[in-house]
């Protein structure tokens, strides 16, 4: 469903792959899934890359790809992840933003705006898709999880829609966090004040825990037996308070 494989031209879509995975879904009777991503700064069509982009140029083909996306797939997608890692793993002081190419020619609202969009088309549609911030390494206190805070309720303050956060959650052998600091964690972003009265909710989303040396020995592997244990343990604590 990223862009490289979905509009390869400016405005020719191809949805012929991502349909595969969604029949392959329905033929097993899974009905819930998520849908991944709208706006991201990987895997990018060349003619995104290689543009020269302003903010009144690139703004209309961002917009008009997530109005497609949406409508093609619509009440097929429980979630979707609207922005994909925008913020910055070193943030500074006064800009917590990675740079990419829609940073650089739209400027930072271009997550605002591309989650208004979402919204609109969902609720023009009478949707019941869910929109999703997603990144890596906000499952931890720290400047990139208090940004992410930060983002949900600046977003809900100014009005625009944002159903949760989607927490990647690409960890290491023996570095997964406690139950208790992701339960905290995951407050941060439930707890922000949600002007909309829309509840923000949270999903592990990429679940992953690596090994860091190979090749991997008994007592790396039991311990990442207990890691995902632990997980589990959380996500269910999680689903029990969220759905």
């Amino acid at each position: 469903m990223k862009y490289e494989f979905t509009e390869q031209s400016q405005g020719v879509f191809n949805f012929s792959q991502a349909d595969q995975f969604v029949a392959l879904a329905h033929a097993h009777n899974i009905t819930k899934i998520r849908c991944h991503n709208l706006i991201w700064h990987n895997e990018l069509p060349n003619w995104i890359n290689n543009g020269n982009w302003t903010n009144a140029t690139l703004l209309p083909v961002m917009l008009n790809h997530i109005e497609q996306l949406i409508l093609h797939f619509g009440d097929t997608c429980l979630h979707w992840d609207v922005v994909n890692e925008a913020l910055s793993d070193s943030p500074t002081a006064t800009n917590p933003w990675a740079a990419n190419v829609w940073y650089n020619a739209i400027g930072p609202y271009y997550v605002a705006l591309a989650f208004q969009k979402a919204a609109q088309v969902v609720e023009d549609n009478n949707l019941s898709v869910k929109l999703f911030y997603n990144d890596y390494n906000i499952e931890w206190p720290g400047a990139k999880t208090t940004n992410a805070a930060i983002l949900v309720s600046n977003l809900t303050a100014a009005g625009i829609r944002i159903d949760g956060v989607g927490l990647q959650s690409h960890f290491e052998i023996g570095g997964t966090p406690p139950i208790a600091t992701s339960l905290a964690v995951q407050q941060t972003y439930t707890n922000q004040n949600n002007s909309l009265g829309v509840p923000i909710i949270c999903a592990l989303t990429e679940l992953d825990i690596r090994a860091t040396s190979l090749p991997v020995s008994d007592a790396q592997q039991i311990q990442q037996f207990n890691d995902y244990r632990t997980g589990k343990i959380y996500l269910i604590e999680l689903l029990s308070g969220q759905y």
